[in-house]
């Protein structure tokens, strides 16, 4: 067996990589808004805010499916960052909108 073969069987058996575990994430984000957001325009209710529901709703189940287990890896870092950023910005908007009703 060459060097090279022998390099990409102890790479297979080290598990998957970073991009590995990346890519499906992003994959289930692009899949659920071009799914998602077309169906909510077809009802006429494509606004900012419920777009961006639909979108964070869509990043915490994808962040839910594809946790990594054993590693803590930059890509998982981050979106735990952009979870927080987006659940102040939903804060902020119910907020408005309870206001706007008097509540």
């Amino acid at each position: 067996m060459s060097d090279y073969s022998k390099s990409l069987l102890g790479m297979r058996q080290e598990g998957p990589s970073e991009v590995d575990t990346f890519r499906p994430f992003v994959a289930t984000q692009a899949g659920w808004l071009a799914v998602s957001v077309p169906i909510v325009a077809s009802f006429g209710m494509a606004s900012t805010e419920s777009v961006f529901v639909l979108a964070f709703v869509g990043f915490l189940s994808a962040c839910l499916l594809f946790e990594p287990v054993e590693s803590n890896p930059r890509w998982w870092r981050l979106s735990v960052w952009v979870s927080r950023g987006g659940f102040v910005v939903l804060g902020y908007w119910v907020f408005q909108r309870a206001r706007e009703l008097g509540i």
